[in-house]
């Protein structure tokens, strides 16, 4: 038998491809190696090429739901929440849909205000449908506020 190329494997490289298509040609996206609950990490650079020192880790989710109310929904671990939290830079839980090929985000942080219980083990996120990458969604706008407060 010869070996096989899972869907979830064909659906992590479709969300990075459509993912960084969405984003400014400027910003540097990189690939950790190995890979453990961060998929990418994005630098910021302003339109004349200098940088930022703005960054952030993104967390990709596939779907092939084709029902957007339960694509939307995002099961995560509650240790992978924490885990998120403890990085210097936050990090944007980014859901694909593969059958229209749309972009949803939130930020991890956004759902750790009031903790889970502590003996809950994973709970389902809901990212808004106004939260559409190409809809208005500002990733920088949103990582300045962020900034503001952690400082």
């Amino acid at each position: 038998m010869s070996p096989t190329r899972s869907r979830s494997h064909i659906l992590e490289d479709e969300s990075i491809d459509e993912f960084k298509s969405l984003l400014p040609n400027r910003w540097v996206v990189r690939k950790p190696d190995p890979d453990y609950g961060i998929d990418l990490e994005i630098e910021i650079f302003n339109e004349d090429g200098t940088t930022t020192g703005r960054r952030f880790y993104a967390q990709l989710k596939g779907t092939d739901e084709i029902d957007l109310s339960k694509a939307l929904k995002v099961p995560i671990k509650v240790d992978t929440l924490r885990y998120f939290k403890s990085h210097q830079y936050p990090v944007l839980i980014v859901r694909y849909i593969s059958n229209s090929k749309d972009i949803y985000c939130m930020w991890s942080h956004s759902k750790l205000k009031k903790y889970p219980k502590d003996n809950q083990k994973s709970l389902t996120i809901s990212i808004p449908i106004e939260n559409k990458l190409t809809d208005g969604f500002s990733i920088d706008r949103d990582l300045v506020s962020w900034l503001k407060v952690k400082n």
